[in-house]
This record gives C-alpha cells, structure tokens and sequence, in this order.
C-alpha cells in the first residue's frame, strides 16, 4: 500500500505484558507508516475502523492456535462485521503433535501482571489463549496462504509424518 502511494493508518495495541506493540510500532514508524496506538482492550472496538485485521501467534495446531488473551474476541468481531482477518507465522510455529497449549512461562511471571502483589492476591497472569483456527480467514506463512481447512489437512500431514 505504501508503495501505491497510500498512507494507511495501522492500529496497534500494546501487545500484553511484554509490551511487543510498542516495538512493533516503533518499526512501523520507522518504516515511514502512520501508527496508532491503543491498550489491548480497545482492540475489539477498533475492529470497526479496520478494513482487515493481521494477528500472530505462538503457536499453530491440527484445530486451534495460540493468540494473546482477546484474539478469538476480536475475530468474532471481525466476522461479524465482514472484516477480513489474517494470521501471520513461520511454518516453525506448526506444533509437531498437533496440539496447542498456552505457554506455561506466561503462568510462572505473574510479575509480568502484577510484581510484588500483597499476600492473598492471586494473580492469574496467563495472556494467551487458544483460538479455533475456522476464526481467522487466511493464514500467511513463509510457506504460502491458506485457510483453516487447509491448514488442518496439512496438520495432519505433519503429525501423520512424524509419527512415521
């Protein structure tokens, strides 16, 4: 788009604990793209002034893939409004076996949440979730585009493969 001469307005959030939105939007910018930043929360409600919405993950299984906590909330709103939606990975995150799981490193900081929390505060501090992969309407690897149902055939291979 920039290329075309078009100056798209990209939406980033804060990108969860780590705060990876900011990184990202720092070489957005760099990059010479107009970026506007918003909390996480306000994701879903932003839906509405996209004209599509590009995610990652962490992870991609046979059914599911791994997103921060209010992925599948924004998808389901991006559907709803006809938006399309994009997942963006290298084909190292397709999981071997097939399954997804919430990284458990995200449950062992929950100084990443809250650090120091007073005695009698549990913190429940894991910021991901796992997405149904019919969610999303493409998804774009070094390997090529594909939708949910390819991806699943292709899971399978792999997991079919390994087991081999």
């Amino acid at each position: 788009a920039q290329a075309k001469g078009l100056m798209p307005e990209i939406l980033v959030s804060e990108g969860g604990p780590d705060l990876g939105g900011r990184r990202l939007a720092r070489r957005l910018v760099a990059s010479g793209l107009v970026v506007r930043f918003l909390y996480d929360a306000a994701l879903v409600d932003a839906v509405k002034r996209a004209d599509r919405v590009w995610l990652g993950t962490e992870a991609i299984g046979q059914r599911a893939f791994v997103g921060r906590l209010g992925t599948r909330a924004v998808l389901e709103r991006a559907q709803e409004l006809d938006v399309p939606s994009v997942v963006l990975a290298t084909s190292d995150k397709f999981t071997p076996d097939g399954t997804t799981s919430a990284p458990s490193w995200s449950e062992e900081e929950p100084w990443h949440l809250w650090e120091g929390a007073p005695h009698g505060v549990t913190v429940e501090s894991q910021s991901f979730e796992s997405v149904p992969l019919e969610l999303a309407g493409l998804y774009a690897t070094d390997e090529g585009l594909f939708g949910a149902q390819e991806l699943t055939r292709r899971a399978s291979r792999i997991l079919a493969a390994s087991r081999a």
